[in-house]
């Protein structure tokens, strides 16, 4: 399973490749090949996985939503659409596709981040207008998603 952590900027080159962070490629699973998953992601990036976890992704999607259902079925196109494996070069460079490049990047510089089991690409202008969440609102974040008060030290008695 990979464990992808870090933020590195990266320039894109006049045939549509970034070289892929070393940091990256040593956190790949071993014995990986030499090439990784590339497709839509959400909020507008692009989303990179290993194989392992491109076929969990795929799995998920297989087993939880259902053909007969209009919504399912648009989310799995939305999500699959041009997607790709791609191959790093001698070089360790990797060309993005042509489709998702033009349609959800097409910045000269983008940035990665590694997110535990996927990178996220972004255009380096559209993450900079994305990443301003300030300390408060990323405090109300946390205590939405994992509630804000333990039950540690406190006793609870039955029957008084």
């Amino acid at each position: 399973m990979a464990n992808f952590y870090g933020k590195h900027k990266c320039k894109v080159d006049s045939k549509g490749r970034i070289s892929f962070p070393a940091k990256f490629l040593r956190q790949l699973p071993n014995g990986a090949d030499k090439s990784v998953f590339i497709s839509i992601g959400l909020d507008g990036c692009l989303h990179i996985r290993a194989k392992a976890e491109w076929e969990q992704l795929t799995s998920m999607l297989r087993n939880n939503l259902s053909p007969f259902n209009r919504k399912h079925r648009s989310f799995k196109r939305m999500m699959l659409l041009g997607a790709e494996e791609v191959d790093f070069d001698s070089a360790n460079r990797m060309l993005i596709p042509k489709l998702l490049f033009k349609e959800l990047i097409d910045e000269k510089e983008v940035l990665l981040l590694g997110l535990d089991d996927l990178i996220e690409l972004w255009g380096l202008n559209k993450y900079g207008s994305l990443s301003k969440l300030d300390a408060g609102a990323f405090d109300d974040l946390g205590e939405e998603l994992f509630g804000g008060e333990l039950n540690v030290g406190k006793i609870v008695k039955e029957d008084e």
